[in-house]
């Protein structure tokens, strides 16, 4: 969605917003720390690119970054992934173990059961765990980065989160801005994802006129930056003379 450097991790984050400039701001201070650090933000407002953003301008930079899908680990195997287990003379390693003196991305962390929120919290505590099948202590050394689609508040008031979990992960915490609330860098965003979708495509960057422009800035997007993206890169794979059509977009009518 935006091209990232690692030698220079923020430089993707083009913004004229003040909302937007802030909170790449305070990632940028929050990235030297090894607490946990919490992005909040709606889907495809760039969560996970920051959280990357943030370990490459750390000094973990040269160890692991992995990014965990917490929606995505299967219930009855969620702890052996995240811890590791143990049976008979087999062990595997789970993934804070894999990323000893890295960061680990927990993306979706309101999707974890309860019950490994618990286990989660002992670990952000000291960095010690147990693997699945075994009562030896272990330690890894990470660092944390959560996110969440809304703030984790509201999973606490529906009882989907641990208030003690909760207050452990909100000390640094960002909230991304949605595409909506930055018109102002519509144009700029837009751009810069021609530029990069043509280089792509292989073709000459299609132009982007003012009445199109106009139409983007007056569109709710509530896929946020990845809808944007999504919709400027069918719009270029069936541009016709050089020329970007609403039509092409393939979004959904505005009243």
């Amino acid at each position: 969605m935006l091209t990232f450097n690692p030698q220079d991790p923020f430089s993707c984050f083009v913004t004229q917003s003040l909302s937007m400039k802030s909170a790449v701001e305070n990632a940028q201070r929050f990235a030297m720390f090894d607490v946990p650090l919490l992005i909040q933000g709606e889907t495809g407002t760039g969560k996970d690119l920051l959280a990357k953003a943030c370990h490459f301008a750390s000094l973990r930079r040269e160890k692991k970054f992995i990014a965990v899908n917490c929606a995505g680990l299967p219930d009855e195997d969620a702890e052996s992934e995240m811890f590791g287990r143990k049976v008979g003379d087999s062990e595997t390693i789970g993934f804070f173990e894999y990323a000893d003196g890295g960061t680990v991305l927990l993306d979706g962390v309101e999707e974890l059961p309860l019950t490994l929120q618990a286990k989660l919290l002992r670990f952000l505590s000291d960095g010690t765990f147990r693997r699945v099948g075994e009562e030896e202590e272990h330690y890894a050394n990470v660092r944390v980065i959560c996110t969440a689609q809304q703030p984790l508040q509201h999973y606490v008031e529906q009882g989907k989160m641990r208030n003690d979990l909760f207050h452990r992960l909100n000390v640094l915490s960002l909230t991304l801005p949605l595409l909506r609330e930055r018109q102002e860098d519509i144009a700029l965003l837009s751009h810069q994802f021609i530029q990069e979708i043509s280089e792509k495509l292989g073709i000459f960057p299609p132009h982007l006129d003012e009445h199109l422009l106009r139409y983007l800035q007056d569109y709710p997007w509530p896929g946020n930056l990845r809808e944007l993206y999504n919709a400027l890169y069918r719009a270029c794979s069936l541009c016709q003379n050089n020329r970007l059509k609403i039509e092409d977009l393939g979004l959904a009518p505005q009243n």
